[in-house]
């Protein structure tokens, strides 16, 4: 291990004045980050430390009623493509970030990003509750926003149309986020396939795909989601990322089964791998991450954060840092671990990381 951070930094450290591009889209949210407070210790809260023994308290309210009290430590602009595309800034790629960031004009919470990347406003904002817990996160989320948001509606404004074309002709990367919220999304994945792409200027470009929990689609859904992500791979090296969560579902929509009992995750994925039709498959569980591709699987073992400030956004850093080493020339496991200590920079810190962060995260793995 002590090799592979060695190598990692020395290759992060060469490959820093590459600029990449990228084009993020679509989504744009409030994000309340809240902690459910537990009881009182005098005038101190003590908040449920995991999502277990919050259910838990739930499950004694059934039939009656009940109050819990939130705290809200952080007010912050949320929704894949606005954290991804900071965290892409962070790393020094030039982004364009498209989303619903306000209207008729940017929300607040989005003015210093604003100040980083680009910013494309598809309409108003969509608003989430995440509530973080040790263990995890259970986000609510007001996504009436995103039901007008479909191909149509993209196309009959002419400069988003603009916009995106120009990423296509542009951009080293483009990830098209958030796929389980936005209802429409793959209306809109399969209209720039079928309508922009034919029309792009030929060149090598990296289309990067994530789903979020896909747990309310349909089988049907996710066979039909895939069937168009396959047809990127003609315009580009198509990228999916999946958490382990996403990975079994996934799994399980398109076999009619859960993985059986014993199967390990790297099996799932290779099993996932060869069900569809992409270039890489990236899956980060919380204790490692692993890439998929046609002639190897890897597998980089990372390390827990004890006491992580902030849960929401992790997933959406450790794919930033993945995808622009991976751009950058690194290898699959210089990438993913690049990808971990980015991910875990963030949670740490409460700020997505920077090339120099990376690099000190992993001198103090």
């Amino acid at each position: 291990m002590k090799e592979l951070i060695a190598e990692t930094i020395e290759k992060l450290q060469e490959a820093a004045e590459v600029v990449p591009k990228a084009f993020v889209g679509f989504d744009g949210y409030v994000d309340k980050i809240q902690l459910p407070v537990k009881s009182l210790d005098g005038e101190e809260r003590v908040f449920f430390p995991d999502i277990f023994d919050f259910s838990k308290h739930l499950a004694k309210h059934a039939g009656k009623s009940g109050q819990v009290e939130l705290k809200t430590r952080i007010t912050k602009a949320g929704g894949n493509a606005p954290i991804m595309s900071d965290a892409l800034w962070a790393l020094s790629v030039d982004t364009t970030c498209m989303g619903t960031l306000g209207k008729p004009k940017l929300h607040p919470v989005f003015e210093e990003l604003n100040k980083r990347c680009k910013l494309v406003s598809l309409g108003p904002e969509a608003v989430s509750n995440a509530f973080e817990f040790g263990d995890g996160k259970i986000i609510f989320s007001e996504l009436d926003v995103f039901d007008e948001l479909d191909w149509q509606y993209i196309k009959k404004q002419k400069p988003l149309l603009s916009e995106i074309s120009k990423a296509l002709d542009n951009m080293d990367l483009l990830a098209f986020v958030d796929w389980v919220n936005l209802p429409h999304a793959t209306d809109i994945w399969r209209g720039i396939a079928t309508e922009l792409l034919p029309k792009a200027k030929d060149k090598k470009r990296y289309f990067f795909f994530d789903l979020c929990d896909p747990s309310k689609k349909s089988s049907a859904s996710v066979r039909e989601m895939l069937e168009v992500l396959s047809e990127y791979q003609a315009y580009g090296t198509v990228v999916l990322g999946l958490n382990e969560n996403e990975t079994i579902l996934i799994y399980a929509a398109l076999k009619g089964e859960e993985p059986h009992s014993g199967q390990s995750l790297i099996t799932t994925s290779k099993i996932l791998f060869s069900e569809i039709s992409v270039d890489l498959l990236l899956v980060h569980p919380n204790s490692s991450s692993i890439l998929v591709r046609k002639d190897k699987t890897v597998e980089v073992q990372g390390k827990l954060v004890e006491k992580p400030k902030v849960l929401t956004g992790a997933g959406d850093n450790f794919n930033a840092g993945f995808m622009t080493s991976w751009i950058r020339g690194l290898g699959a496991e210089h990438s993913l671990l690049a990808g971990m200590a980015a991910s875990g920079h963030y949670i740490t810190t409460g700020h997505s990381a920077s090339i120099p962060d990376v690099v000190t995260y992993l001198k103090n793995w």
